[in-house]
């Protein structure tokens, strides 16, 4: 497993020139099926692995992803996922190095009531916005929600068919509905910016989850990446006669 520090230290020694992308791709590769979520949030250990994969589809250099990952690294941001399913029901998280970090949540106190949970903070860790309000379950499951009812409302507030105070009536109703659990971290995003504040934002990394699937689930193409990147290692180590 490698730490935030330790995955630091290999960004900047990359980034001095001390070691090789080669050298740095194949350490990220040992390491990213070992490490949490929260010890790296900006998967810089993939954007490692990533910069010897030429099926890796970049859309910028390396030099310029690198340092943005190190700032998340070194600042810090919240890990909702570790408690969900615990005190987290779900949640969207949402940053930028140097901007804003935001994260819309539902959570369960001691006593077990759910609570809608808005923050936003600037970089430096200055709260811009702080909002809770008591999320009780009001209905039985119903029908599933589906992606593209969500959408729909989203293109009608958008178009101003729908104005802010319904579109918001309505995310919380489908937060408070069983039916629509599957859709609730999608839910949390549109809450943000129904709810949040109006200053533009484009955040770099988004994280979202229910605890009604998997925590740890990552796309097949970088579970892909890990089993090349593993085996690679494996057959080099093998050449140069390492057990």
């Amino acid at each position: 497993m490698a730490t935030r520090q330790e995955i630091i230290e290999v960004i900047d020694a990359l980034l001095e020139g001390k070691i090789t992308p080669e050298e740095a791709s194949r350490w990220a590769g040992k390491e990213v099926t070992k490490t949490p979520h929260c010890e790296d949030p900006s998967s810089a250990l993939f954007t490692l692995i990533g910069i010897t994969d030429p099926i890796v589809q970049k859309s910028e250099p390396w030099q310029k992803e690198l340092p943005r990952d190190r700032e998340v690294l070194a600042r810090g941001v919240p890990c909702p996922r570790k408690e969900l399913g615990k005190t987290v029901e779900a949640y969207w998280l949402a940053f930028a190095p140097w901007k804003k970090v935001v994260l819309s949540q539902i959570r369960k106190t001691e006593k077990g009531e759910r609570i809608l949970e808005l923050i936003e903070e600037d970089w430096n860790g200055k709260q811009k916005l702080y909002h809770q309000m008591p999320l009780p379950i009001t209905e039985e499951p119903g029908l599933p929600l589906s992606s593209g009812e969500i959408q729909e409302k989203k293109d009608a507030y958008r178009k101003g068919a729908l104005t802010r105070g319904e579109a918001l009536q309505w995310t919380i109703d489908q937060l408070q509905r069983k039916g629509a659990v599957d859709k609730w971290d999608v839910l949390l995003g549109f809450y943000w910016k129904l709810r949040g504040t109006d200053e533009p934002f484009s955040p770099n990394y988004i994280s979202a989850d229910t605890e009604t699937r998997p925590t740890a689930h990552i796309g097949t193409k970088l579970f892909e990446i890990c089993r090349r990147e593993t085996e690679r290692i494996k057959s080099q180590e093998k050449k140069e006669g390492n057990p």
